[in-house]
């Protein structure tokens, strides 16, 4: 044998072998969880905060103590009174925003639910 072909057949026989090693490390099993998250999400802080009065902003910002999903908010979250058709709804991490296009009403209660 030649000093190029015993190289080839080296490099091929690691190449191979370790082809081998890296196919046997990988062993595909689905994971195995852990118990079901039964607990809502809790609010940590809002700005403003909850039951605030003579607010004069245009964005709410609520923080949850965990990472929540804000799916299809046009019909899960509503506000009450139904005033304010343009509202965007923004997902940050654990910190939801809600931005009011429109100016709110003096003298009137706004709730805002999550469904």
């Amino acid at each position: 044998m030649t000093i190029v072909s015993r190289y080839i057949f080296f490099t091929f026989l690691i190449s191979l072998i370790s082809v081998i090693f890296l196919v046997r490390c990988a062993n595909p099993v689905s994971p195995q969880g852990g118990p079901k998250d039964v607990s809502p999400p809790e609010v940590v802080k809002a700005d403003p905060p909850n039951y605030s009065v003579h607010f004069t902003g245009n964005e709410i910002q609520i923080t949850f103590d965990e990472f929540i999903q804000l799916k299809e908010p046009l019909t899960r979250v509503t506000i009450s009174p139904p005033y304010l058709p343009n509202t965007d709804y923004h997902l940050r991490g654990k910190i939801v925003q809600v931005r009011i296009e429109d100016s709110l009403r003096k003298n009137t209660t706004y709730s805002i639910n999550f469904g």
